[in-house]
């Protein structure tokens, strides 16, 4: 019999492996290559891994990733932030926002946010 690659999702590194290891929340293989992966690369700030570990998906607009993680998380009260964010941003004096807002909007007449 043949050994056969990864699969994508999984590595191996080191020699005579019978089984392929699944890449850790936050880090992707895409098993293009036609020796298979030997490592799995992290996710971008503002990126977490798919479900299968074959890609890296932005955040949403209102959510962040700091680094490797599976997870994106929202923005709080008073911050925004774009899509495929590393962090998210304060409103500006004079402006509010919503969890997990995308932009902050102007105090009404008769309010203020200092």
């Amino acid at each position: 019999t043949e050994c056969l690659p990864c699969a994508a999702g999984s590595y191996t590194s080191e020699v005579g492996q019978m089984t392929c290891k699944e890449c850790a929340s936050g880090y992707v293989a895409d098993g293009l290559s036609s020796s298979g992966s030997q490592t799995c690369e992290a996710c971008s700030p503002g990126k977490v891994s798919s479900p299968n570990r074959t890609a890296c998906l932005d955040c949403a607009a209102g959510r962040y990733s700091e680094s490797s993680w599976d997870t994106c998380w929202r923005c709080p009260s008073g911050a925004v932030s774009a899509a495929a964010a590393s962090a998210c941003h304060a409103c500006a004096a004079g402006s509010f926002s919503s969890e997990e807002a995308t932009e902050c909007l102007p105090c009404a007449p008769g309010s203020y946010n200092g």
